[in-house]
């Protein structure tokens, strides 16, 4: 193929390339919001925006002809005429984007680099580090107007968000051009990166103690979405306040919250109406913490006034609704 050929076909290409990164890119968000509960979840997961970068028809001009990659095929043989990057916070992070990857069944995913396997190989080599995949069509596939051919590749990088600034700072200038970097240059890159491994472990080991540490605060949470669920009918609403409210009341808990809920369910069935009533005039009442409040009002009132971590008015609906007299200067 001739490099006019080569362009007249690109020319051709380039919007089934951009649509097949496009499909890439949605597929795994979708599947990454199944995984961490909503598109909202998902954007604070993700630090960078994915999105399909096809390659502007200089550079895959000069990657197949000038550059003696030695191709067989150099239209067929390149596999990142589209990209897609996947910047998250952990190691761990890396490997859920990766499980999902690899699940998908519109694909055909082959691991391209694998730096945890380099770092096994040559663990005395500090040096460039992203986790790669190419991805097959594994069959004609539309998405919007365009119809991508099975067996169209597309290039998956996934990186900690540090080994992303590392990245882009050293890869185009060091391990990049033909002209060998020197010696002090690729000495600095190398203690630069085993920075970078040193602060993406110990991220990992903040992030497992913090877990930990969160573990009953989360185990709390998770139980009152679903009585939420269960007994307001409705999905509940997630919101930082929310979480907040939980943490302060966390001590009042016990062992013992679901079955205290399914009780209140059946002694004062009304008050899950008065939750559906008022959810949509105040947030309060689209957050499952809103049950610890008719919980506790009931059993432990004092208690709720003593912890409870927002105005105190906020408290006096909820005592009205169970009959409960709400203490005069409370504010």
């Amino acid at each position: 193929m001739s490099e006019t050929e080569f362009i007249r076909r690109w020319s051709q290409d380039g919007p089934m390339y951009q649509a097949w990164g496009s499909f890439v890119a949605s597929e795994v968000k979708a599947s990454l919001a199944s995984r961490l509960g909503g598109e909202s979840t998902v954007e604070y997961f993700l630090k960078i925006p994915p999105k399909p970068r096809v390659k502007d028809t200089v550079s895959l001009v000069d990657k197949a002809f000038a550059r003696e990659k030695g191709y067989a095929d150099p239209y067929g043989d390149i596999t990142d005429k589209v990209g897609v990057r996947f910047v998250v916070l952990l190691n761990e992070d890396v490997r859920l984007v990766e499980e999902v990857l690899c699940a998908n069944d519109a694909w055909v995913a082959r691991k391209d680099k694998d730096y945890e396997a380099e770092r096994e190989a040559k663990p005395w080599t500090f040096t460039y580090q992203s986790l790669h995949y190419i991805v097959f069509a594994k069959r004609d596939v539309v998405f919007g107007e365009s119809v991508v051919l099975a067996d169209t590749p597309c290039e998956v990088q996934i990186r900690t968000l540090l080994q992303h600034a590392h990245s882009e700072l050293s890869h185009p200038n060091i391990y990049k051009p033909r002209v060998s970097a020197s010696p002090e240059m690729l000495r600095v890159a190398a203690r630069s990166m085993a920075l970078v491994e040193t602060a993406d472990d110990y991220f990992d080991q903040v992030f497992q103690r913090t877990r930990e540490n969160d573990r009953p605060l989360e185990e709390a949470k998770r139980l009152l979405d679903a009585s939420y669920r269960k007994h307001v009918g409705h999905e509940p609403e997630y919101a930082k306040s929310s979480t907040f409210i939980v943490d302060a009341l966390l001590p009042l808990v016990g062992v013992d919250i679901e079955s205290r809920l399914d009780a209140l369910s059946t002694s004062d069935a009304y008050v899950f109406e008065r939750i559906r009533q008022r959810r949509s005039e105040k947030s309060l009442y689209r957050k499952s913490s809103i049950l610890l409040l008719y919980l506790f009002a009931r059993s432990n009132s004092a208690e709720l006034l003593d912890k409870w971590p927002l105005r105190a008015d906020e408290l006096r609906p909820v005592f009205v609704d169970l009959g409960i007299i709400f203490p005069a200067g409370s504010r």
